[in-house]
């Protein structure tokens, strides 16, 4: 199983250590002013980070308990049960209409790595090559609401897994904000590990504004929200994150960005 005291109790430790010196050295330079346009630039990129971070490691679950060299769909159907509760809350069958199609049903599922609340029906089919494809049509996970259509390839040695997943991503965010999304990320952890850690990108919209994302070792265990890594978000599409918002991952509900004259804060998504 994913859920260990020790690790809460070490993530507890190290979230409150964080936070105490955030808050020190931040306590005299945050910011009284809200500024708006940064705050919802800010909750829109790591909240689009977040969802697909997420649904990238719901595929990475699969391949976490088995010691196979390949990721398959019988792989898929033997493993994904197991690390999933309620018991009987996800249910794996072979699709009517697409034999060759495996339907996983989520009814109110929590897994690894801070998965919870999802619902709906994931979509998976083997590609020609070694790889899955993976889709799905109004799918809940930790509030959000998302469509997607996703292509995983996972490198197996020894107890190392190492995934490169690719994927298109729409819907509604935990706050009730439409996005569209694509995402290329790079998510890493261990066989029967109880923490997983993702790079990558997302470039999109959210709310009809243009917002892109980049992920850095951002680091999650069984907590909500991720112990450590970091989210740069920027406005515009065709730029590089050079003036991007820097958010800092501790364990805590909240982050802290740098804009002029101090520091702002968000409440996160993951925390909800």
């Amino acid at each position: 199983m994913f859920y260990t005291g020790g690790v809460k109790s070490w993530i507890a430790g190290v979230g409150a250590s964080c936070l105490l010196a955030l808050c020190a050295s931040c306590s005299s330079g945050t910011s009284t002013a809200t500024e708006p346009a940064s705050q919802a630039l800010a909750e829109n990129g790591t909240d689009v980070a977040d969802i697909a971070s997420r649904i990238a490691s719901m595929t990475a679950s699969f391949a976490s308990t088995t010691e196979s060299t390949r990721l398959k769909l019988s792989t898929v159907r033997a493993t994904a049960g197991p690390l999933y509760a309620p018991s009987g809350c996800l249910v794996a069958s072979h699709s009517s209409a697409d034999p060759s199609q495996l339907d996983l049903a989520f009814t109110q599922c929590d897994g690894p790595w801070g998965l919870s609340g999802l619902a709906g029906t994931l979509g998976v089919v083997e590609s020609q090559s070694p790889d899955l494809v993976f889709d799905a049509k109004g799918l809940v996970v930790n509030l959000a609401t998302v469509n997607f259509d996703a292509t995983a390839h996972i490198d197996f040695e020894g107890a190392d897994r190492t995934m490169t997943w690719i994927g298109t991503l729409s819907g509604t965010t935990a706050r009730g904000r439409a996005f569209n999304t694509s995402a290329n990320l790079t998510l890493s952890w261990q066989l029967g590990g109880t923490c997983i850690t993702a790079f990558g990108t997302t470039t999109g919209e959210v709310a009809g504004s243009a917002v892109s994302s980049s992920m850095r070792n951002l680091f999650r265990c069984d907590s909500a929200c991720p112990v450590t890594g970091s989210i740069s978000v920027w406005a515009t599409q065709s730029s590089t994150p050079t003036d991007s918002l820097a958010l800092i991952f501790n364990g805590m509900d909240a982050a802290y960005f740098d804009v002029a004259g101090g520091r702002d804060s968000i409440q996160l998504s993951c925390g909800f």
